[in-house]
C-alpha cells in the first residue's frame, strides 16, 4: 500500500515584521507605491519594463495600503453625496440602510476595503443579500466602495455606489451588452485584455490572441507537450508518496498549472520554468516575506528574454508548421503598445495559472469527500484508458468523459474561482430588479459587479441542495463544458451560471483550462485516491455553507482558494487581518486501492455491529434495481461497496472489515496485509463475483443470502414494514438510503 507523504511546499510562512514604529512601517510603504507609481508611468511614456509588479509592490508592502484611514475618506465621502454618487443607496437595498454617522459610513466603506483584502467579498455580499434584500441570494444591491480607476500617476480615487448584480436574468443580460470593464484592474494589469476600458481596444487585442485558443488547430497540437508533463507530475506525486504524511495538493496542482501554461501554452524551456515557478507564484499568493523583493518582475524579465531568444521557433496554427509556444507568438506580433504587452503577459502568468490550480484543488477536495463519486470518476478514467490500446490520448479523445465533464461543471458551479465575477461600467441606461421586483433605473456610467458565488449557490435556482456537490444535477445543456468535440469552443453559460463569464466579453483562455484540467485529472486519478489530511478530515461531512465564514470557506483573494486551517494573522491598516501561510497539507494522495473505510462512509474505530450496518446502508442505496435511472452508475457503485465488505476469489467469499484477523491486517499494511490469495489476479472479475453474491434475483432476496432475515428486520425495521420480508404481495415504501 502506498504511503502517505508530504510534497514540500515552496510557498513559505510570513516573516515576522521588524520591530518598526507604524510610522516607519507606513512611511516604508508609501516609498514603494510612489516607485511603484513611477514604473508605471515610465512604462507608459517610453516602455521601459518596471522592476516591480503589482503583486511584488504588496507582498513588499504587506498590504498596508488596502484599507484607507477614516479621516482620508470623510472628504471622499462628501465629494461623492455632492455629486450624486449614492443616489442608488435610496432605490436599492444594502448596508448603506444601517450607516447613519459620517463616521458609521466611513466604517463600512473599511469594512468593504477589509472584506476584499482578507479574500471574504463575496460572503460579505451574501450576508448583506440576506440581511436586507428581499429576495434572498437573488437580490440586487447598492454597495458604496473606494473605487480607483487608471494606472500610475493617473490613478483617479473616489467613494461611488457599485451595483451588486445576482438576480440571473440582469446578469445575463448586463453581461452580454455592457461590456465596458470599469477600470479597476487598470492599476495592476494595465491596458490588458482583461482590463482595458476601451472597447475598440479589447476587441482588437482579443482578436489577436483568439488565435492561440483555438481548440482543434491549436489546443491540440500542443496537447502532446501538455499529457507528457501530466503524466509526469503523476511520476512525481507517486515518487513523492512514499513517506508517510499528507501532500499538499493545493500547492502541487498550482505548480503543475503554472508548468502546463509555461511549456505548453507559452512553449518555455522546462529549465526556465523550473527557476521562476515558485517565486512567481509566492508573489501572487502575495504573502510577504516569502521571496525576494521584486522576484516577480525579475521572472518577467526572463521569460520576455525567452521570447527573444526562440522567436525563430514559436509558431501558430497560420503559420502553416506545427505550432509550438502559441500564446508567446501571439503576444510577440500583436504589436501591442508596451503598457498593453506587459499587462496581457502579467495577466497570463496570474490567471493563466490560478484559477485552473484551484479549480482541481477544489475538485480533488469534493472528490474526497464523496469517494463513491470518486470512484466512479476513476472507474470512467480506467475505461479511457483501456480504450486507448497503449496509444497517448488526442484532443479529440477527451470527449469520452462524460462524468468527469460534469464533475468539472459541478466545482466550476460550487466552487467557482472567479467568485467575484466581473466588474462592468454601464454603456447606456438600464434596469435591475429592485426589493420588489419591480425595475430600477440605472444611469449611463454606473459600477456594477455581476457576482458569481451567490447566483452559483441559490437555493432559488438550483434547489435545496444548492451547497453540495452533486455532479449529476439536472444542468441545463448550455452549461456542461466540452472539450475534443465542435462545442469545446462554446462558453459553458447560462443566466444562473458563468464561471468564465458570460459572452462575449468572457474567458479567453477557458479552453487550454479545460484541455489542462483533464489532462492532469487523467493522469492522477489513474493511479492515486485522495482522501482530506487531518485537520480537515473534520470536513468530511460538514455542510459548507454560503455565507458563514466560522466554518471551512474560499478565500478570494482575486481568486478563490482553499482556506489555510493553520492561519496567522497581519497588518492591513487598522485591521487584524488573516493570511494564508501557504496552502495547507490539504488532501493526501495515496495509490489508487479503494480505502474500505471511506466506500463504507464509516470511521476505522467502528465496531463490526456498525460495519455491517453500513455495508447494508450501502448496499441497499446502490442496488441496480433502486436506481433503474442511473443503473449504470448504481451497479459500478454496487460493486465497490461490496468489494468493500466482503472480498471474492475463484472459490469463497473473504471478510475483511467484519473479520477481526483481515481487518488487523488491512489496518496495519492495506491490502498487501491480506496476503497473496486474498484478492484474484483479475480484479474486474473478482468485483463481479462479489456483485453476482448479491445481485437481485427476488426482491428483498438478494440481501438475505449474506445476511438473515432477522438481521435486516433489526438493522432497518422501517424499511420493511411489519410484514414478512420475503412477501412479494406487500405494498411498503422504502426509505431512500
Amino acid at each position: 500500500m502506498a504511503l502517505r507523504v508530504r510534497v514540500i511546499s515552496q510557498q513559505l510562512c510570513p516573516q515576522p515584521a521588524a520591530s518598526k514604529s507604524l510610522e516607519e512601517i507606513v512611511s516604508a510603504a508609501l516609498e514603494d507605491a510612489g516607485k511603484y507609481t513611477a514604473d508605471m508611468d515610465e512604462l507608459k511614456a517610453g516602455g521601459k519594463m518596471p522592476g516591480s509588479t503589482y503583486y511584488d509592490f504588496m507582498q513588499a508592502t504587506n498590504h498596508l495600503l488596502l484599507v484607507t484611514a477614516k479621516r482620508d475618506l470623510v472628504p471622499l465621502l462628501h465629494a461623492s453625496e455632492q455629486e450624486g454618487g449614492l443616489a442608488l443607496t435610496k432605490v436599492l437595498p444594502g448596508p448603506w440602510d444601517e450607516a447613519r454617522t459620517i463616521s458609521e459610513k466611513a466604517g463600512l466603506l473599511q469594512a468593504v476595503q477589509k472584506a476584499f483584502a482578507e479574500g471574504s467579498n463575496v460572503q460579505q455580499i451574501a450576508a448583506w443579500q440576506q440581511k436586507f434584500g428581499k429576495r434572498g441570494l437573488s437580490s440586487n444591491l447598492a454597495v458604496p466602495q473606494v473605487v480607483n480607476r487608471g494606472s500610475g500617476s493617473q490613478i483617479v480615487t473616489r467613494v461611488d455606489t457599485r451595483v451588486i448584480v445576482a438576480d440571473p436574468d440582469d446578469a445575463a443580460r448586463l453581461s452580454r451588452i455592457h461590456v465596458q470593464k470599469d477600470g479597476q484592474f487598470e492599476a495592476a494589469l494595465m491596458s490588458s485584455v482583461i482590463s482595458t476600458t476601451d472597447n475598440t481596444e479589447w476587441r482588437a487585442q482579443r482578436k489577436h490572441l483568439t488565435e492561440a485558443f483555438l481548440p482543434l488547430s491549436s489546443l491540440a497540437q500542443i496537447m502532446p507537450v501538455s499529457f507528457a508533463r501530466a503524466a509526469s507530475c503523476a511520476e512525481k506525486l507517486m515518487s513523492a508518496a512514499t513517506g508517510g504524511t499528507p501532500v499538499d495538493m493545493s500547492d502541487f496542482l498550482l505548480h503543475e498549472a503554472q508548468a502546463q501554461l509555461q511549456l505548453a501554452l507559452l512553449g518555455l524551456p522546462e529549465d526556465l520554468m523550473n527557476s521562476v515557478n515558485a517565486e512567481m507564484r509566492s508573489a501572487f499568493h502575495g504573502n510577504p516575506g516569502s521571496n525576494k523583493k521584486n522576484a516577480l518582475a525579475d521572472a518577467m524579465s526572463k521569460i520576455i528574454a525567452s521570447f527573444e531568444n526562440q522567436k525563430q521557433d514559436l509558431t501558430l496554427p497560420s503559420s502553416g508548421c506545427p505550432v509550438k509556444g502559441p500564446l508567446s507568438k501571439v503576444l510577440r506580433t500583436a504589436e501591442l503598445p508596451p503598457a498593453s504587452f506587459y499587462g496581457n503577459l502579467l495577466l497570463i502568468l496570474f490567471a493563466g495559472h490560478d484559477t485552473t490550480g484551484h479549480t482541481m484543488t477544489w475538485l480533488l477536495f469534493e472528490l474526497a469527500r464523496n469517494p463513491l463519486i470518486q470512484s466512479s470518476v476513476q472507474a470512467e478514467v480506467d475505461d479511457f484508458f483501456r480504450g486507448l490500446d497503449g496509444r497517448d490520448p488526442n484532443y479529440q479523445d477527451l470527449s469520452r468523459l462524460p462524468l468527469l465533464d460534469r464533475c468539472i461543471t459541478e466545482t466550476l458551479r460550487l466552487w467557482p474561482a472567479v467568485a467575484n465575477g466581473t466588474f462592468r461600467r454601464l454603456q447606456f441606461a438600464d434596469t435591475v430588479k429592485g426589493a420588489d421586483g419591480r425595475e430600477v433605473h440605472l444611469p449611463k456610467g454606473t459600477l456594477v459587479n455581476i457576482v458569481n458565488w451567490s447566483r452559483h449557490r441559490n437555493p432559488e435556482i438550483w434547489g435545496q441542495d444548492a451547497n453540495d456537490f452533486n455532479p449529476y444535477r439536472n444542468f441545463e445543456a448550455s452549461e456542461v463544458a466540452h472539450v475534443g468535440c465542435p462545442m469545446a469552443a462554446v462558453n459553458p453559460q447560462s443566466p444562473r451560471f458563468s464561471p468564465f463569464a458570460h459572452s462575449p466579453r468572457s474567458c479567453l483562455g477557458r479552453n487550454f483550462a479545460q484541455m489542462e484540467m483533464r489532462v492532469i485529472m487523467l493522469n492522477l486519478l489513474r493511479s492515486f485516491s485522495f482522501s482530506l489530511a487531518p485537520p480537515y478530515d473534520v470536513l468530511y461531512s460538514s455542510k459548507i455553507s454560503t455565507t458563514d465564514l466560522s466554518t471551512f470557506h474560499g478565500v478570494n483573494r482575486f481568486t478563490m482558494g482553499p482556506l489555510d486551517l493553520e492561519r496567522q494573522g497581519f497588518n492591513i491598516g487598522p485591521f487584524n487581518h488573516v493570511a494564508l501561510t501557504g496552502h495547507p497539507c490539504f488532501l493526501a494522495a495515496m495509490g489508487k486501492h479503494p480505502d474500505f473505510y471511506t466506500i463504507l462512509e464509516i470511521s476505522k474505530d467502528a465496531s463490526v455491529e456498525e460495519i455491517r450496518k453500513a455495508y447494508l446502508r450501502a448496499a441497499l442505496r446502490w442496488h441496480p434495481d433502486k436506481n433503474p435511472e442511473e443503473k449504470d452508475f448504481a451497479e459500478t457503485m454496487f460493486k465497490r461497496v461490496a468489494q468493500a465488505y466482503k472480498a471474492a476469489d475463484s472459490t469463497r467469499i473473504h471478510e475483511v472489515l467484519s473479520d477481526d484477523l483481515l481487518r488487523s491486517r488491512y489496518n496495519t499494511s492495506g491490502e498487501g496485509g491480506l496476503g497473496h490469495d486474498w484478492w484474484p489476479d483479475d480484479p474486474e472479475a473478482s468485483r463481479d463475483m462479489a456483485y453476482q453474491f448479491f445481485i437481485h434475483r427476488v426482491p428483498g432476496k438478494s440481501l438475505i443470502e449474506g445476511f438473515s432475515e432477522a438481521k435486516l428486520r433489526e438493522i432497518f425495521p422501517h424499511l420493511f414494514g411489519h410484514g414478512r420480508v420475503m412477501n412479494n404481495t406487500r405494498t411498503h415504501q422504502r426509505s431512500p438510503l
